[in-house]
């Protein structure tokens, strides 16, 4: 699985509805308006970085009233929750 994190800057500071458009995308687990130099932070899991490439560059950069975003990717997870069986059902 890769874990990615999405920080996204928006064009007009119309966060919910952007937020709210976000998680509709296939492979968005979670979204997060942020505070600082970024407006949104949006995680991304899928099952391989060809899926998370599609994703970022199709998907959340082709939103209205994004502006640009910058991809972190997760290395290693340390978690209390088991996130690979979590997300099995949704890969």
């Amino acid at each position: 699985m890769v874990n990615a994190f999405i920080l996204i800057n928006i064009e007009e500071k119309n966060v919910r509805s952007i937020a709210e458009n976000l998680l509709t995308l296939e492979g968005v687990a979670e979204v997060y308006p942020i505070a600082g130099e970024y407006d949104i932070l949006c995680i991304v899991r899928v099952g391989d970085n060809t899926k998370l490439s599609r994703i970022v560059t199709e998907d959340i950069q082709n939103q209205i009233g994004i502006k640009s975003t910058k991809t972190l990717f997760a290395l290693e997870a340390y978690s209390k929750v088991n996130l690979e069986s979590l997300f099995q059902s949704i890969l």
